[in-house]
């Protein structure tokens, strides 16, 4: 059995709407579509009994109708109310399509969801297989591998596979963090792909990428994402969870580090309704990092968004003596891994010291020219120092921090301008302000004023 999430969003819900749409019209086509699907491709998702009504009847009628699939789910027990039934509603109002652009449409998701469940059968069974080295878990695997050859094998992609990405994308280009100073200057948020956040130590780059991803599992309710973390045990990275998240979260109070770290009431009470939030949504891989048990944990997970802090920590088995072609076949495959999962991946680097925003992007990654050709968006920190190289914290305990862009494959390059709450660690936007204004950021993202901000564990 598939989970859920193992379904592109909408393939589904797009099968079922194009099916019902050529129904009457185009019977025979139906029924060898829905012939095509492998067995509990669509298990868990509320289209499956929708699909399984149609195959029905396709096979009882030589004129099927919509109504005779509303009937059979009825007989089902899907009656009125239920989500299968609400589902079938909803694809009844989306038509697709009409005649035969119905049915490729019908086709184009039958292989979609057809080649995923190749991937996740694929990578379940090499899983059993490694936990259990056997001859039925050996079985299983090469089976489950021939069946993943079979749908890489169905042909090359062609135009309309091409048109066909770009237009779900179009609808959501993007995963959305919820902060106006990141989305609107992304063009809608993290993109499908790699996102290079490349800092020297200190600069906040782990807590950026925090706060992007805290940000957006609150604006996606059914976004589910995963931590690689290869620099802080899961302690450190509850401490600083609780921080972050404690100014975001409906219900919770905003808590320090040091709150935090100390587990005040406050900050055990902000646990709670950050575990309610989204504590089941985001998942961690720990160290000793590889490319192998990422690409595992986010398949298991179903995650859209991958956070890997950071790049120089992930090991490589069968690496060399050369750590920068090391580190450029990491970079190569973590992009083909996005890229083949549709996966927004926020990549943490660490940089020397010395390196600069004029720094071009390939020079970023300290040792891996790759970054510069593989990544869809590179920022790199410039914070304000004195002239020895300590920090300018402004009166209000900010410190200003802007990401300089130095690529951006798909739009103009824009810089983010922020000012960075070490207790808190968050970063703040130049119209974050908690004033009720227009124009003020969603509530709970962002709205933490930097003028009035105190740390709130003075004040019990």
């Amino acid at each position: 059995m598939i989970a859920a999430s193992a379904i592109v969003p909408d393939d589904g819900a797009a099968l079922a709407a194009a099916l019902l749409d050529c129904l009457d019209r185009h019977p025979a086509d139906v029924a060898a579509l829905v012939a095509d699907l492998p067995a509990g491709a669509l298990s868990t998702s509320t289209a499956g009994p929708i699909v399984e009504a149609i195959a029905e009847a396709v096979r009882g009628g030589a004129a099927p109708t919509i109504g005779d699939v509303a009937a059979r789910l009825r007989d089902a027990g899907h009656g009125d109310g239920s989500p299968v039934r609400l589902a079938l509603v909803e694809a009844v109002a989306d038509v697709v399509n009409t005649g035969r652009r119905a049915l490729d449409t019908a086709r184009g998701a039958v292989e979609r969801i057809a080649r995923r469940h190749a991937e996740r059968t694929a990578a379940a069974a090499a899983e059993r297989f490694a936990a259990s080295p056997d001859p039925v878990t050996r079985a299983e695997l090469t089976a489950a591998l021939a069946g993943l050859d079979a749908q890489g094998s169905r042909g090359l992609p062609t135009a309309l596979d091409a048109l066909d990405r770009w237009a779900r994308h179009e609808r959501t280009p993007t995963v959305a963090t919820g902060f106006p100073w990141f989305d609107e200057l992304t063009e809608g948020g993290l993109p499908v792909g790699l996102t290079v956040l490349a800092a020297p130590p200190g600069r906040g780059k782990s807590a950026l990428a925090l706060q992007l991803t805290v940000g957006a599992l609150l604006a996606d309710r059914g976004l589910r994402a995963t931590w690689a973390a290869g620099e802080m045990p899961l302690a450190g990275i509850g401490r600083r969870l609780v921080t972050v998240a404690s100014g975001l979260v409906e219900g919770a109070e905003p808590v320090t580090m040091g709150g935090a770290g100390h587990g005040t009431p406050r900050a055990r009470a902000a646990a709670v309704r950050i575990a309610e939030a989204f504590g089941a949504r985001l998942a961690f891989v720990e160290a000793p990092l590889t490319v192998e048990a990422i690409d595992a944990a986010v398949a298991r997970a179903g995650a859209r968004l991958l956070v890997v802090d950071y790049l120089q920590l992930i090991a490589v088995p069968d690496g060399g003596r050369d750590r920068v072609a090391d580190l450029d076949r990491l970079v190569g495959r973590l992009r083909d891994m996005a890229i083949g999962r549709e996966l927004a991946v926020v990549l943490v680097s660490s940089v020397a010291n010395r390196s600069t925003a004029a720094d071009h992007a390939g020079q970023v990654g300290r040792g891996t020219a790759e970054i510069g050709f593989a990544a869809e968006l590179v920022y790199t920190a410039e914070r304000e120092e004195t002239p020895d190289g300590r920090p300018v914290i402004g009166p209000d305990g900010t410190v200003a921090v802007t990401w300089r862009c130095a690529k951006s494959r798909n739009g103009e390059p824009r810089d983010l301008v922020t000012r960075f709450d070490g207790a808190a660690q968050t970063f703040y936007g130049p119209d974050d302000r908690d004033d009720g204004s227009p124009g003020a950021p969603p509530a709970r993202l962002g709205t933490v004023s930097i003028d009035k901000w105190q740390p709130p564990e003075a004040a019990t």
